[in-house]
């Protein structure tokens, strides 16, 4: 959960571990039900501080689902369009799955330039990646799947190669994690 208080022994409060397992109990229920309703819920309450929660949860439990995605090769991605140095990227593939993970970074000017024309509750941040892909490698899947949102994407065919346009990559959830599908 988002707690804001520095770390140095002065600061420090006792955690509240049995309301973080109820919250977590109910992420995971919510989850199973509707994993795209959830992340919708979710980006309507940001910035609901259960988002933290399930992006750790659902990627720790990935992790440990596929165990072999963490500990094999490591290809950085880059992105083409209007905001390409806005993101951190990389794939790992053990040559049977591949994992894909996206980070925005450097976006607060995205959050100043929508945050007075936005509705309270609603995730303005997809439209600002208008214009930029993701270059995926040619040996990729084209189809994927969205760990967080439950989103399904494919790539689409450009200059570059097989790419995915982070306006729609990025406008179910803040982040991505991407598991391959054949």
């Amino acid at each position: 959960l988002w707690d804001f208080r520095l770390v140095d022994p002065d600061n420090r409060r006792p955690v509240d571990f049995d309301q973080r397992g109820k919250i977590l109990q109910e992420l995971k229920t919510a989850a199973k039900k509707n994993l795209p309703q959830l992340a919708r819920e979710l980006l309507a309450r940001w910035p609901d501080e259960r988002l933290k929660l399930h992006t750790i949860a659902r990627t720790l439990q990935f992790r440990r689902a596929h165990p072999n995605l963490f500990d094999c090769d490591y290809i950085p991605l880059t992105c083409q369009g209007t905001r390409d140095l806005q993101q951190t990227a990389f794939a790992r593939t053990d040559h049977r799955e591949w994992l894909v993970c996206v980070t925005p970074r450097r976006c607060w000017p995205a959050w100043q330039e929508t945050y007075d024309d936005v509705a309270p509750g609603s995730w303005p941040l997809a439209e600002w990646w208008r214009g930029t892909e993701l270059v995926m490698p040619a040996a990729a899947p084209r189809r994927w799947r969205h760990i967080l949102s439950g989103a399904e994407l494919e790539t689409q065919t450009g200059d570059a190669g097989p790419t995915l346009p982070l306006r729609t990559l990025l406008s179910s959830f803040p982040v991505a994690i991407l598991h391959g599908l054949s």
